[in-house]
């Protein structure tokens, strides 16, 4: 098995090599036998398991680090997101309680303003105006914190929608394609296996 992904991986090395001459030249006796293998090989598997949607490379191409090789199917992912980003967008909530914790401070300042300047404001109003500013500042705090969850949401929704993405962790050439768009991804079966060429491993035998 090792032998025969080295002699695909020399095939690979050698086509890839726009130096080789036409013709192999005469062998000096003092040659010595040597073995080419790249500096290292990615069997790469997909972030999550699921069903293959497409394939962006095929064997013989070149990959750099981060390009998307593959893709898993991701309409349920996509939803997310787009509902994510729907919520994160909307500050209805917290301009609604944030004037509705306006208002009912504006209300105790006044009532307090007018016990001040000798005008009858009973115990009860007071109590009650200082209440309501209390509560309107607790939701006006509670609408923040889930408008700061629902953007945490949308970094979640993006963070799952690009585990469906498959990318090149490495500069080099893929010289397997392991499986096909429709086939089932998971962490035992690799999508294809990159050789990283550059550089490569020189070993006297």
């Amino acid at each position: 098995m090792r032998r025969n992904t080295i002699r695909k991986l020399l095939v690979v090395i050698l086509a890839a090599s726009p130096c080789l001459p036409a013709v192999a030249a005469e062998v000096s006796p003092n040659s010595i036998a040597c073995l080419i293998e790249p500096s290292q090989t990615v069997k790469l598997a997909t972030p999550v398991p699921g069903v293959l949607e497409r394939i962006l490379v095929d064997r013989g191409d070149r990959v750099t680090r981060g390009m998307l090789v593959a893709r898993l199917e991701s309409a349920v992912e996509a939803a997310d997101l787009a509902s994510a980003e729907i919520k994160a967008a909307d500050e209805s909530a917290v301009r609604e309680k944030a004037a509705r914790a306006d208002f009912t401070e504006s209300k105790r300042v006044r009532l307090d303003r007018l016990r001040g300047s000798a005008q009858f404001v009973s115990s009860t109003a007071m109590e009650e105006a200082a209440a309501d500013a209390m509560q309107a500042q607790a939701a006006l705090q509670a609408a923040r914190t889930a408008l700061r969850l629902s953007k945490t949401d949308l970094e979640h929704a993006r963070a799952r929608l690009e585990q469906r993405s498959v990318r090149s962790p490495v500069n080099g050439t893929v010289v397997e394609r392991s499986l096909a768009a429709g086939e089932y991804a998971y962490d035992q079966a690799h999508v294809m296996t990159i050789a990283e060429l550059d550089p490569l491993n020189v070993e006297a035998v």
